[in-house]
């Protein structure tokens, strides 16, 4: 992309480039010079950047980035909305906001195993984003210093991540081996970006359980829609006091139940036989 330039990049795939995926220039002046709107991409392989927005605003949102030379996302200058996008193993930062005057909008994204950082923003602006095993961290304890520091360039502690509402915890990508990125059921992305009604999810495929947005590339209002092929039973998990006596009160779980496809599930408790004379009951 030259200066003035406004594209609209949808839909494509974008992979072995020499340089960036997508550049907006390496010079960028003291304002964006350029706007686009990049939706619905894959951007991978890369010899530089997934997407280089030095000098751009706009929206990048719904793109599945990973395994480029440089930061999946490079900004200098912004202001962007970056929102929904599953960014992945590329070889610097997942985002890196190269100047700390810049604030994008970073909202409901997937960082996870990139070399240097996830997220590295010195000025903030991101909620409501997954982060995990970025700067070699493995599934480490977010109440530990180190880890959350190294997800996040050293901007963060233990109590600021909780209170910018992003989580450190595994995606649980399907196959990330064979660059499946959709989640399995149960994942804590699903459901677990920002619940304002304008971010929540529109096509169900991709998204799963609720409304309430899904993090990641398969999620939120701007998703594509994908066929369904059949719907399977939910599989329901029961936890139970193995030790009780007569007379006894057990207590029951079923909230690690899943299903399949991501649906959301419900519970319904039913007492269907017990011993003549016998008092007990479901109390719920």
């Amino acid at each position: 992309m030259e200066k003035d330039s406004n594209l609209t990049i949808h839909g494509n795939t974008i992979t072995d480039n020499s340089f960036a995926g997508i550049s907006a220039g390496d010079k960028p002046a003291n304002k964006p010079n350029s706007q686009f709107s990049v939706q619905n991409n894959t951007i991978s392989l890369n010899g530089k950047a997934g997407i280089d927005a030095s000098s751009a605003s706009g929206k990048i949102a719904n793109n599945l980035i990973f395994k480029n030379a440089d930061a999946g996302i490079r900004v200098i200058i912004g202001p962007l909305d970056i929102i929904n996008n599953t960014v992945l193993d590329n070889a610097r930062a997942g985002l890196n906001v190269l100047n700390p005057n810049t604030q994008p909008t970073v909202k409901n994204n997937i960082f996870a195993f990139n070399d240097e950082a996830g997220i590295r923003s010195p000025k903030g602006g991101y909620t409501h984003n997954l982060v995990f095993d970025n700067n070699i961290t493995g599934d480490c304890n977010p109440d530990y210093l180190w880890c959350v520091k190294n997800q996040f360039g050293g901007y963060e502690d233990e109590d600021s991540v909780v209170k910018t509402k992003n989580i450190i915890a595994d995606p649980l990508f399907v196959d990330p081996e064979k660059d499946n990125y959709r989640l399995k059921a149960g994942s804590p992305a699903i459901d677990g970006g920002d619940p304002d009604k304008k971010f929540n999810d529109v096509n169900f495929l991709p998204s799963l359980g609720l409304d309430i947005n899904d993090m990641g590339a398969y999620g939120g209002p701007f998703t594509l829609p994908e066929k369904r092929n059949g719907n399977n039973a939910p599989k329901a998990r029961i936890a139970f006091d193995e030790t009780a006596y007569v007379g006894d009160r057990l207590k029951f779980a079923g909230l690690n139940s899943i299903d399949p496809d991501g649906d959301a599930i419900s519970y319904n408790w039913v007492l269907e036989t017990k011993p003549a004379g016998s008092k007990a009951k479901i109390k719920k």
